[in-house]
C-alpha cells in the first residue's frame, strides 16, 4: 500500500490476488484503506483483478470509499466482467481458488 501513497501518477491495472480474504477477516480497516488508495490512484479505464478461496465474495461491494467529497461504495464503482473472469478462472492451472474477479473501476459513475 505504501507504493500507492508514495507517488501520484495514475495507475490503470491492479492485481490484488487473494490477500483480501485475509484482510476481510483480520483487518477490515486496512482493506478499506487499500481500496481507498486504489480509487485515489486509479486512471480512467482502470481494471482490478483478484481471486478468493471462497466460491463467492461478498465483502468487496459494501466497502466505503470517497471520491472528492462524495461518499460511495465499491458496488457503485465496479463494473464486473463476469464472462471474462469465468473464462480465465476455468483456465487457471493452479486450481486452488474458488473465485476470480475482473472489474473495471468507473469513477465517473459518481457525481
Amino acid at each position: 500500500m505504501q507504493f500507492l501513497r508514495d507517488d501520484d501518477f495514475p495507475i490503470s491495472r491492479f492485481v490484488l490476488l487473494d490477500h483480501m480474504d485475509w484482510l476481510s477477516g483480520a483487518d477490515r480497516a486496512v482493506l478499506h484503506e487499500q481500496w481507498q488508495a486504489i480509487v485515489d490512484r486509479s486512471a480512467p479505464g482502470s481494471r482490478v483483478l483478484w481471486r478468493s478461496a471462497a466460491p463467492e465474495v461478498d465483502f468487496v461491494d459494501p466497502i466505503p470509499v470517497r471520491i472528492g467529497r462524495k461518499q460511495t461504495t465499491l458496488k457503485e464503482l465496479l463494473r464486473y466482467r463476469v464472462d471474462m473472469a469465468r473464462e480465465l478462472h476455468s483456465r487457471d492451472r493452479v486450481n486452488t481458488y474458488g473465485s476470480f474477479y475482473v472489474a473495471d473501476l468507473c469513477r465517473s459513475h459518481v457525481s
